[in-house]
């Protein structure tokens, strides 16, 4: 006995086209997305290896943001007083 349901049987999809894109679109993506994260991270480098090459600067720069950072906090405690 033949069985004549078709339940099992390949069938190619009719919309390949937009399978297609989907594909070039996520491709698109993870390019960019690599693009981007390789240019943070070469961003990263290249500022923690000016402040390896001038630890004098690099020392000056951290204690200005660290007095900063402390001028708003009493700036702020004042305002809420």
């Amino acid at each position: 006995m033949v069985n004549k349901s078709k339940e099992g049987a390949y069938e190619p999809e009719v919309n390949s086209g937009s399978r297609v894109s989907r594909v070039l679109s996520l491709g698109l993506f993870s390019a960019a997305s690599a693009i981007a994260g390789g240019l943070a991270v070469a961003w990263w480098y290249r500022k923690t290896l000016s402040k390896l090459q001038n630890p004098i600067e690099g020392a000056e720069i951290q204690q200005l943001d660290s007095a900063i950072m402390e001028n708003e906090d009493e700036s702020a405690f004042d305002a809420n007083g």
